[in-house]
């Protein structure tokens, strides 16, 4: 795939995604070993106690991820306040292996039956930015206080896994990576792309 910047040709090198076949639900109910307690202790969440303490009282004992599992599953959405807009999604696993690109920087790009859906940058390594990254969701990832993006990245590679394909373009230059970064979306305007630049 060839993509213009400032007049230089970037080539982006097709790189094979591998999934593993399990896609999780209730993905945030694996955080351990915080309480409710505890989870309405700190920062991010204390705006919840006065309503925990009113309505949950008899739980502030149990995991914080028991708990909002025990929530949606009585249909009360309060749990979801604990989530970002992302966390309760289904997610996977998925990771590069190619030796070639692992320890790589640059742009990469996510596409499907040759449309660019995603266009990203990659400033320290592909193998943190995919497989430790995007391809493997921390439970921690669907809180307030996670990463959304990575939440909302890996879902959609996930329900599309059949059809996506990943491109990297190599770059040392880390101006040069956020230039063209920029460049691109803004050209390209992908529709994965939440930030337009």
């Amino acid at each position: 795939m060839q993509l213009y910047w400032n007049i230089q040709e970037l080539t982006f090198e097709p790189v094979e995604i591998s999934f593993k076949d399990e896609v999780s639900t209730n993905h945030f109910a694996r955080l351990r070993p915080k309480s409710l307690a505890e989870t309405i202790a700190k920062d991010r969440y204390n705006q919840f106690e006065p309503i925990v303490i009113e309505k949950y009282n008899e739980y502030l004992e149990w995991n914080i991820g028991e708990f909002l599992v025990y929530l949606k599953e009585n249909g009360d959405n309060f749990y979801m306040r604990f989530l970002n807009q992302y966390g309760d999604l289904k997610f996977g696993t998925f990771r590069i292996e190619d030796k070639r690109y692992l320890s790589k920087k640059g742009i990469y790009a996510y596409s499907i039956d040759g449309e660019i859906k995603y266009i990203g940058r990659c400033l320290d390594n592909f193998q943190k930015r995919v497989n430790n990254g995007y391809g493997r969701i921390s439970p921690k990832n669907c809180y307030l206080d996670g990463r959304n993006t990575n939440c909302r990245m890996n879902n959609l590679i996930i329900e599309n896994m059949k059809q996506i394909k990943f491109h990297v373009c190599v770059m040392d230059n880390e101006e040069e990576i956020k230039e063209a970064e920029k460049y691109l979306i803004r050209k390209i305007d992908p529709s994965w792309n939440i930030q337009k630049y």
